[in-house]
């Protein structure tokens, strides 16, 4: 489940992806509200699957790229 009012985290730079969990992780520790942790939580679960996300792709394409190498060094004739 998304939190209904947060911007798609898609539009953010690694950098500012890191520090807003870095950021919203501080803040749910220094509340005692549970309301506003839970709505923290929402947030910092979109965070971070995009932050996996983006992991994974990265990955996944630099696997890609080694492939490509190695088909390079595989000539049947």
């Amino acid at each position: 489940m998304s939190h209904p009012l947060y911007d798609d985290a898609k539009n953010l730079t690694e950098n500012e992806l890191s520090e807003k969990i870095a950021t919203l992780s501080k803040k749910y520790w220094q509340t005692n509200n549970s309301e506003v942790k839970s709505q923290i939580l929402l947030i910092l679960d979109d965070l971070k699957e995009e932050q996996r996300s983006r992991i994974q792709k990265s990955m996944q394409n630099s696997l890609d790229d080694d492939n490509k190498d190695l088909d390079n060094l595989i000539n049947i004739s």
